[in-house]
């Protein structure tokens, strides 16, 4: 009887679709300072998204409100930086309480919060899809177009497996933090007992 040859397994091209998620993974899990893995989580997002205009809000678990982390793309000014969204209201409130992906087509026509701002930076669409980790929704990431654009459900979940990969690296940054933070008290007071 006569063997037959193994296929041979079949890559993923190296601008595939699941080499680009590894990418994302190693290049945004492999930051450990907070301003770094925002800075990688955005510089992904745009590579892959083909975006030029994203940002990201964290949910601040004492005012309950989402406020601006990160943005790449867009000129703010630091009063608008410091406008806080709602969870319900605007976009990323929506895809943050529904935990699922918001996509508006029109942004004139949508439930965005901050009209003035899409008037001026020629904003027309927008997805934007919930930061997870683990089960605590951490807050949103959102990507913008300059054109009238609706996001395919592929691109919905490209987004929403980037910002799984981010929701982990943001943890993992917040419980490095964390650790400094204890090592330094617990030497702090081992140095005043001396």
């Amino acid at each position: 009887m006569k063997k037959s040859k193994p296929t041979p397994r079949r890559r993923s091209p190296s601008g595939g679709p699941l080499s680009a998620l590894l990418k994302v993974g190693d290049a945004i899990v492999s930051a450990e300072h907070y301003d770094e893995v925002l800075h990688r989580i955005l510089a992904v997002t745009r590579e892959l998204m083909n975006a030029e205009i994203c940002s990201v809000r964290l949910l601040n678990t004492a005012t309950g409100m989402l406020e601006l982390a990160a943005a790449a793309g867009l000129v703010l000014t630091p009063e608008q930086m410091r406008v806080p969204v709602r969870v319900g209201e605007g976009c990323s409130g929506r895809a943050v309480e529904t935990q699922k992906p918001f996509h508006v087509y029109d942004i004139k026509k949508s439930p965005f919060p901050f009209p003035d701002l899409a008037r001026e930076q020629g904003l027309r669409s927008l997805l934007s899809v919930p930061i997870i980790a683990r089960t605590r929704v951490l807050g949103a990431l959102t990507v913008y177009s300059k054109r009238a654009h609706k996001y395919a459900d592929r691109e919905s979940r490209v987004l929403a497996a980037i910002a799984s990969q981010a929701g982990i690296a943001i943890e993992n940054a917040n419980l490095h933090h964390d650790s400094i933070n204890s090592l330094l008290a617990m030497a702090k007071a081992i140095e005043a007992k001396d």
